[in-house]
């Protein structure tokens, strides 16, 4: 299912640590075969969006079913911290590889 960014040209995986290096690039080079392409973080955004969504509702689902605020304070911030931590680590899995128009 999760699988990670693959050269648009030649379909090399990169690794792990490869794609944290330069998922905030705008172009890069493949180390495979040396062609440019534009690294996309349009699935990074749609994680985002996914972890916000996710953490806004079960936070919500916390406090509602919470008689006290004081005692659901430690549940909200032990959630949304593990759901930050999981998408930090599932980040290079939603970077998108696209080739450069023309080339």
């Amino acid at each position: 299912m999760f699988r990670l960014p693959v050269c648009p040209h030649c379909k090399t995986v990169f690794h792990y640590r490869d794609v944290w290096k330069i998922k905030n690039k705008k172009t890069e080079k493949c180390y495979h075969c040396g062609k440019s392409f534009k690294v996309s973080r349009v699935g990074y955004l749609v994680l985002l969006l996914i972890v916000v969504l996710l953490s806004v509702v079960v936070n919500v689902m916390i406090l509602s079913s919470m008689s006290n605020i004081l005692s659901s304070i430690a549940p909200i911030i032990i959630f949304s911290l593990t759901v930050v931590v999981l998408a930090l680590i599932f980040t290079p899995f939603f970077i998108i590889f696209k080739r450069i128009n023309g080339r």
